[in-house]
């Protein structure tokens, strides 16, 4: 081993020890302590523990609370079920306003989540709006402001005629536009893509649901396929078929292609209104397509061609043997 390292660690020891010594004496002498007696050690006083607060409420957690089992991965969500069977009974309501509830750690409260996703307090919320000024009003906040998708929750909500619905599409182009300017290219919501589907229906506007089918890329308007095939069930109880076939021609381009069920509907909707040869041209469309028919489209399809016959006198053959 290195003699000089070990003589020069030494050293350095021994200035340490002498240079914390000097300090002592000299905190002695200005105390008035007498340098000789030893250093006092200083008191260390001993902090409780933190008692559990949880952290979807600043509130401490009662007593009685038993705090989440680490080794559970259900514990969380069995009192989140439990508090929400007494909310549900009527029971502890009010101490669950006053913040006696479970700690869910990550997982937030309902009323939390409520508070979220209320629109109420909006200031698109007025008793004057009407949907020509709550466009109007939108269109000069995109320019100005940023403009959210809560305007667009109400115009569709007021929307009635089908004038209502072709504004309502713009109003979604122009909050569209503003979106893709400030760099957010991510499409809307799907709870507004549905009350736009809704909204379609309630204006008896086909027309404009097949031209948002046509623009779903560009206005960001991912219409679910459930929510079309009640749109269509709607318009064939009412054997309105040009209705069905303007959105049914543009659901494909709108990337949600027909399916077995889309056939059925149509197929339904053409025999219930006694339009035989148009049920048989949507089944060869959809077999071209590659569609599979369901067996019931198929019984449909039968069904219709023996009325037809029936109402024209023809005998199918092989009944005359």
């Amino acid at each position: 081993m290195n003699t000089k390292y070990i003589l020069h660690r030494g050293r350095h020891q021994v200035c340490a020890c002498n240079c914390r010594a000097n300090r002592e004496y000299n905190e002695a002498s200005s105390s008035g302590r007498d340098p000789s007696e030893p250093y006092p050690q200083r008191r260390v006083e001993k902090v409780p523990p933190p008692r559990y607060v949880s952290r979807s409420n600043s509130r401490e957690a009662p007593q009685n609370q038993a705090r989440p089992n680490s080794k559970d991965p259900f514990s969380a969500f069995k009192q989140y079920q439990q508090a929400a069977m007494l909310r549900d009974a009527g029971v502890g309501r009010s101490a669950y306003d006053a913040g006696m509830r479970p700690d869910l750690g990550w997982l937030p409260s309902s009323r939390e989540r409520a508070v979220k996703t209320n629109l109420s307090k909006g200031w698109f919320v007025k008793p004057e709006f009407t949907v020509e000024t709550l466009y109007s009003e939108i269109l000069s906040r995109c320019e100005q402001l940023y403009c959210g998708d809560g305007p667009l929750f109400m115009i569709m909500k007021l929307s009635q005629t089908r004038e209502d619905a072709r504004t309502c599409l713009d109003a979604v182009s122009a909050v569209r536009a503003n979106r893709i300017r400030r760099g957010s290219v991510q499409a809307f919501d799907p709870r507004l893509c549905a009350m736009f589907t809704q909204m379609c229906v309630t204006c008896d506007a086909p027309d404009v649901m097949a031209e948002a089918l046509h623009r779903s890329n560009e206005l960001g308007l991912l219409l679910g396929l459930n929510r079309i095939h009640r749109a269509l069930m709607t318009w064939g109880a009412n054997l309105e078929l040009h209705k069905i076939e303007q959105v049914a021609a543009a659901m494909e381009i709108g990337g949600v292609p027909p399916t077995t069920k889309t056939g059925y509907i149509m197929i339904r909707a053409a025999v219930n209104s006694g339009r035989q040869e148009v049920a048989e041209r949507y089944a060869a469309i959809l077999r071209r397509a590659g569609v599979r028919l369901h067996p019931s489209s198929l019984r449909l399809l039968e069904l219709g061609r023996l009325n037809r016959n029936a109402s024209t006198g023809i005998v199918p053959p092989g009944e005359n043997e």
